[in-house]
Order: C-alpha cells, then structure tokens, then sequence
C-alpha cells in the first residue's frame, strides 16, 4: 500500500486529478481496494446509495457494507482542495446522511484531505472528527498505518476500527476540554487560595468529565504558548508549574 500512497501523492503534486471524479475513482477507490474492500461488488461498495429512499435528498457517493444490511462507512468525495474551503456545509451534508440510518464512520475527502467521523458518537457532527489526515503531510508508514487501523475491510468487520477510534475520539475531546479550561485555570491562580496552574487545570477538566493526571496538565501546559498572567498580591509567594 506504501507504493500506492506514493504514487498518489506524486499525481497529486503534478496536479493530475482535475474533479471530483478524478478524486473518486483515481484516488478513493483505488485506496479502498488496496484495504481490502470489493470494489467491482455494488453490494460492498454501493455508489451513488441513498440512506432514506423516502426523501429526496442528494444520495452519498460511495457507501461501504461489510456486514449486515446496513452500511458500516459513508464517504463524500470532493474535487481536490475543497475540504477546508466549505467543511461547515460539508459536515452538514454527513450529518444529514446519517439522519435516517447511521453509519458507523463517515469520511469526508478531497483525495488528500482525509476527515474521519465516529458517526454514532453524541454531540455536534463536527466534534465526531477522530482523525484528520493528509496525504502530503507526514510518513508514509503513518498514513499507512492510519489507513489500516481505520479504514481497512477487515478492521471494520472485526470491531477493531471502532474500539481504536472511540480512543482516539476520547483523546480528542480530552485536548479540547483541556484547551477550553486552560483560561479559566490561569485565571484560579490569581484567586485564593491561589493554586498552582496545574493543579487548577486538573480540577477544571474533571468538572469537565475528564481526568487528567498533574503530569498530563504540566506537558500540556508546556506545549501552549504561556500569556505573561498579572501580578498576584505581594504577599503571596510565586510558585513554578
């Protein structure tokens, strides 16, 4: 597979995909089929496949069954370099398509732009987002690696996809209430009884419905850009992370 990605991202630097069905056939399908999944069975990869007969609503480009009667994966295809132009309208789309029958993911891509959703996780459709991947960027082995643990037929069928994806959802959701609360913790060391930061950022994120460790709160904290804090009364002794 590593010499299908590197392929695909040779044809995507010459600009050699100029539409959507470029994107389709060249890029997506292609990479389905080197995970496992039967391409030439409409049953497997049915395209064009609407998820409410009863309404009419545009039908998703490619729907992938590996079990059962329902799909297990949604995939809307766009032109190259379109995700990030209109992800807003685009993730609205895939929750419409998961409105009447839900499937397990949802994969939104342009070809380079892979964004994977965990469908049936709760909250708006745009915190569902468990990876975010892009051809151009990183080691091939990764993407590899990414493209198989979460994408690959048998992954999917087996259980393994869901359960790797619900921990990278977590961890997801982790960093954002940790971002969130980062403000408000800065904001607690200035107030008695004046604790240190991140011992207030632990506290905040498990108001949240997370737990952090003082070592996780301390990295975190390290790897954001630290706002100079104002002064704290002076007789109240200064003390590091």
């Amino acid at each position: 597979m590593k010499d299908v990605i590197q392929d695909i991202r040779g044809r995507i630097s010459l600009h050699a995909y100029q539409n959507e069905e470029h994107v389709r056939i060249c890029i997506v399908a292609r990479l389905l089929q080197e995970l496992g999944w039967d391409i030439w069975n409409p049953k497997e990869v049915y395209t064009e496949y609407k998820p409410n007969r009863d309404e009419d609503r545009k039908p998703v480009d490619l729907a992938l069954f590996s079990s059962g009667p329902n799909p297990r994966i949604f995939v809307e295809v766009k032109a190259l370099g379109s995700v990030r132009q209109d992800l807003d309208a685009s993730e609205r789309q895939l929750r419409d398509y998961n409105r009447n029958l839900t499937a397990l993911f949802s994969i939104l891509t342009d070809g380079q732009i892979w964004r994977l959703y965990l469908s049936q996780s709760g909250g708006d459709f745009h915190s569902k987002c468990f990876k975010d991947l892009d051809l151009l960027e990183g080691e091939v082995e990764d993407i590899e690696k990414d493209f198989t643990i979460f994408l690959s037929k048998q992954q999917v069928t087996s259980g393994i996809a869901e359960t790797e994806a619900k921990k990278y959802l977590h961890l997801s959701q982790k960093q954002r209430v940790m971002d969130d609360c980062l403000s408000e913790a800065r904001r607690k060391t200035n107030q008695p009884p004046y604790p240190r930061l991140p011992d207030a950022l632990v506290e905040l994120v498990q108001e949240n419905g997370f737990e952090i460790s003082i070592d996780e709160a301390t990295e975190f904290i390290k790897s954001e850009t630290v706002q100079p804090r104002p002064e704290r009364p002076f007789a109240v002794s200064e003390e590091p992370f």
